[in-house]
């Protein structure tokens, strides 16, 4: 059960990480 939360939570954390790189990349993409 403690293993399927932190699971979850590397998950979570993952995909917050990849939206931030998106949104960092659009940025660049349009102020460059």
């Amino acid at each position: 059960m403690r293993l399927f939360e932190c699971n979850k939570v590397n998950r979570y954390h993952f995909t917050v990480s990849m939206l931030n790189i998106h949104w960092i990349f659009l940025y660049l993409i349009n102020f460059t």
